[in-house]
C-alpha cells in the first residue's frame, strides 16, 4: 500500500507498532521508490536524526515519507496543513505499543489531506481511547463489514481532524 501511494505521488506519515516492520518498510521504499525522500524514527537513531524532532515543521516538509515507532508520541506536533496526503498506521505487531501510544503516534500530524489508512494482521484486537473494543477477523468478509463500520465510526469520533477513515486490512504495507 505505501509503495503504491508513494508511486502515485502521495506524501505519507507512517506510524508503526514495530521497529522491525518500520525497518522493512525503509528497505522496501529504498528499493522500489529510490527517489522518495524519507526519514524514519526509532530507538536506534543517531543524534543527527533525533535532532530533527526539535523543528519538525521545518524538517518534515522536505520529506515524502516520515515513518516512526512509539519513539515519537507526546511533545512532537507537525502543524503544516496539507503536507501529508495520508496517515498509514502500520499495526501489524500486536505486541507493540499500548493503544494510547498508538493514538498518540497517529496524532503527531495534526492535519492530513485525506484518509487514515490501516495495515493490520488478520487477527487483531484494537482498543480505542474511548474504551470500545473491536475485532477484525480474517479478511473483509460480509460478516465483518458491520464490525469495520463500527470501528470506523468510533475512531472518526475520537479523531475530529480526520476527514475520512478507511481501514485497509492487509498483511503487508
Amino acid at each position: 500500500m505505501v509503495v503504491n501511494l508513494l508511486k502515485a505521488g502521495k506524501r505519507l506519515f507512517v506510524p508503526s507498532c514495530s521497529k522491525t516492520k518500520l525497518t522493512e518498510l525503509e528497505i522496501e521504499t529504498l528499493r522500489k521508490c529510490p527517489t522518495t525522500k524519507s526519514i524514519f524514527y526509532h530507538s536506534d537513531n543517531d543524534a543527527e536524526v533525533t535532532d530533527t524532532l526539535k523543528k519538525v515543521n521545518e524538517y518534515w516538509i522536505e520529506y515524502d515519507l516520515v515513518g516512526c515507532t512509539a519513539t515519537i508520541t507526546v511533545g512532537v506536533s507537525f502543524d503544516v496543513v496539507g503536507h501529508f496526503d495520508f496517515i498509514v498506521l502500520d499495526a501489524r505487531n500486536a505486541l507493540g505499543p499500548c493503544p494510547r501510544d498508538v493514538i498518540q503516534m497517529i496524532r503527531r500530524v495534526r492535519h492530513s489531506s485525506g484518509d487514515l489508512k490501516f495495515s493490520m494482521p488478520h487477527h487483531m484486537m484494537m482498543k480505542c481511547e474511548r474504551k470500545h473494543t473491536y475485532t477484525l477477523i480474517n479478511d473483509l468478509h460480509d460478516e465483518n463489514k458491520e464490525k469495520i463500520e463500527i470501528m470506523k465510526a468510533s475512531i472518526k469520533k475520537s479523531s475530529e481532524n480526520r476527514q475520512h477513515i478507511e481501514p485497509c486490512v492487509e498483511t503487508s504495507l
